[in-house]
């Protein structure tokens, strides 16, 4: 049997808290902006009031090109800054002990491999997010790592990388990434896909595709809708040649990962509930469509399917929450460290695991509550604000990860 976690563990450099983050992005980008519009009138010596309008009506759509181009760079110039004031800060060093704690638990022993999204590093003011997670998780027995460059990727250079980590007690033998191609947020991130081939012969895919426009506010959806979603549709394509090329058409594979997905939930009333059906998501639909042409499996549909068929009626129905917590379920609100649109409670399946040529033995959604008396501070009551997604499998025959005897049971 080989145990796999998936989690999004929300640890960016930007030096302050995530849920403030979009608010921050426009800030810096505005008085950058503002800023030089208002030099560019003092070096021209342009005070005629047509140009003082014209300096105006440029201020927004400067704004979002300084936003997209460098807006991440600026942010995390600002929370390096802000770090004296506590009211920023939202523990990420403390919560990488936290997640290190929640993997060392019992209940966690017989995990093998552990894919990670969004443990950024960076160039210029690294958190050192990675290295700490990577030495704390050997102690746990996973000695073998796969992590990207701490330089990103260009254009993002001054910016973070992909932030994805592929942790493993089993030897890994290949490894490989890939940084999806221009985006919206080209310049501010590395979103890409990252593999490892283990010893044995498994493949384990992890990926983070751009989230969807209501990430950064309610507005956002008008205005960066059409570049947003051409950008997913473009990551999702590369996602599924990045498969290809790594695992041909039949080889055993896992892919766990942050694909976004933005499946919300409703009642029958059309409330947003925890407790709700999933509702249909065309994005959502077309991703699981492109990686089942891969020849995958999606794990909730085949635990809880009850081996039904996949139609576009039934494809979504059996996901459940994996991002935000809102008091539902007998797990707490999340407050502190959600970057959803304006920092409200919110609900969403934003992640997956797909498999084949294994067999899937179970899958969960486990909630990463932090005790009461672990705290650093009321508020931080989770180590992230998604959900980790647990599976087990059935190796091939031809498998061998730990040793004779658990070859012969698998």
């Amino acid at each position: 049997r080989v145990g796999g976690m998936s989690l999004n563990v929300c640890m960016s450099v930007t030096g302050l808290r995530n849920r403030y983050l979009p608010r921050q992005l426009a800030l810096t980008a505005f008085v950058v902006a503002g800023g030089a519009i208002i030099l560019g009138l003092v070096k021209f010596g342009v005070w005629d009031w047509r140009w003082i309008l014209a300096g105006v009506a440029a201020q927004v759509p400067l704004t979002v090109a300084v936003c997209f181009s460098i807006g991440v760079p600026l942010a995390r110039v600002a929370g390096w800054l802000c770090r004296p004031f506590a009211w920023w800060d939202d523990w990420k060093r403390q919560r990488v002990d936290l997640l290190l704690e929640f993997l060392g638990r019992k209940e966690h022993a017989d995990l093998d491999v552990i894919c990670i999204q969004e443990c950024y590093d960076a160039l210029v003011f690294p958190g050192g997010y990675p290295r700490l997670i990577a030495e704390g998780a050997a102690k746990l027995g996973f000695i073998h790592v796969a992590r990207p460059s701490r330089l990103p990727d260009f254009p993002a250079t001054l910016a973070q990388n992909s932030g994805l980590m592929i942790l493993s007690k089993i030897p890994i033998v290949k490894t490989a990434s890939r940084t999806f191609g221009f985006s919206v947020e080209t310049f501010n991130v590395n979103r890409g896909v990252m593999h490892v081939q283990l010893e044995g012969g498994l493949n384990i895919f992890t990926c983070h595709i751009t989230p969807g426009p209501t990430v950064a506010s309610k507005w956002g959806k008008g205005v960066y809708a059409p570049s947003v979603l051409r950008a997913r549709r473009t990551q999702a394509r590369q996602l599924k040649e990045f498969v290809e090329k790594h695992a041909g058409a039949c080889a055993p594979m896992i892919l766990a990962g942050d694909l976004n997905l933005s499946i919300s939930f409703k009642t029958e009333e059309g409330v947003k509930s925890f407790h709700g059906t999933p509702q249909p998501q065309p994005e959502a639909s077309h991703i699981l469509s492109l990686l089942r042409g891969c020849g995958l499996e999606e794990a909730t549909f085949h635990i809880r399917g009850e081996n039904s068929p996949v139609t576009p009626e039934t494809e979504l129905a059996h996901f459940r929450p994996t991002f935000g917590y809102t008091g539902e379920g007998g797990v707490p609100a999340e407050r502190s460290i959600t970057s959803i649109g304006d920092g409200s409670l919110h609900n969403s399946c934003d992640d997956a695991v797909l498999f084949r040529g294994v067999e899937l033995s179970a899958v969960e959604e486990l909630p990463v509550v932090i005790p009461l008396d672990r705290r650093p501070a009321p508020e931080v009551t989770h180590v992230t604000d998604h959900w980790a997604v647990r599976a087990y499998f059935i190796a091939p025959l031809s498998y061998s990860p730990h040793n004779e005897n658990e070859r012969k049971e698998a």
